[in-house]
């Protein structure tokens, strides 16, 4: 039968192994693993033939799904391509990433997962929060908030430079802001703890407290024949905007 026409993923209960010319049932079971290989018997030296029992063809997804969370199961690096995005339903900065399963690291088909965390600090650079810095000057954490085609002619630096120019002091800037954050927790009771704000509910629940947040960060990227039009007028459109769709 043509190889390729046979399921690339199965799971199956043993590893038998029949002698040439003898009956199928008379077998020999041997381990799976191939690690103890005195369970198998040495008294028959013919030609032999293995095959598996138990087959059942799988979907390789179920794999990550299924052993998510377990030693079982782990992530490669971000792929560069495709680009991350970020996920309004998951509310998070998601990347393209091959998950690896067993202890040998089978290679399983790419999937878009949560951006790991990785080790930025106030004063490092954060890969995922400079992802995130990104996506929100593009619109795509807020479609209000779009600096990439609606409120392009106020920047004097594209937002692409949250990715690409990390040490770029107004990226530096924006990063430490978005990094390094007391945030309201959501019960509203005004108890306080630092997180990230690397989401759009994140994001949120500051403003609600603090309608400057980010203001004097994002408005170093802007062109200096801007910038009071921008923090008079232009953010309190945007924050109010933002607002007024999650408080309702």
């Amino acid at each position: 039968k043509n190889p390729n026409e046979l399921p690339e993923y199965v799971v199956y209960g043993e590893i038998c192994t029949v002698a040439k010319g003898e009956d199928a049932g008379d077998v020999t079971t041997g381990n799976p693993s191939g690690d103890d290989p005195g369970t198998e018997q040495e008294s028959t030296k013919r030609p032999s033939i293995s095959y598996i029992r138990q087959v059942t063809a799988i979907d390789p997804a179920w794999l990550r799904d299924l052993a998510k969370g377990t030693p079982q199961c782990s992530v490669s690096a971000p792929l560069e391509h495709p680009m991350p995005r970020f996920s309004k339903e998951k509310d998070c900065v998601q990347c393209v990433a091959y998950p690896m399963y067993g202890p040998r690291k089978w290679r399983l088909p790419m999937q878009w997962t949560p951006y790991p965390h990785d080790e930025g600090t106030v004063n490092s650079f954060s890969k995922r929060g400079a992802w995130f810095a990104r996506l929100l000057l593009e619109g795509k954490v807020f479609e209000c908030f779009d600096f990439k085609e609606k409120y392009r002619y106020l920047l004097a630096i594209p937002p692409a430079y949250a990715t690409r120019k990390p040490h770029d002091i107004r990226v530096a800037n924006l990063l430490k802001d978005l990094y390094a954050v007391s945030c309201m927790n959501e019960n509203g009771d005004g108890e306080e703890h630092d997180k990230t704000c690397h989401s759009a509910i994140a994001l949120v629940n500051v403003w609600k407290v603090s309608k400057n947040y980010l203001r004097k960060s994002i408005s170093a990227w802007v062109q200096k024949e801007h910038r009071e039009e921008f923090e008079q007028k232009i953010w309190e459109e945007i924050i109010f905007s933002v607002l007024t769709l999650y408080i309702r």
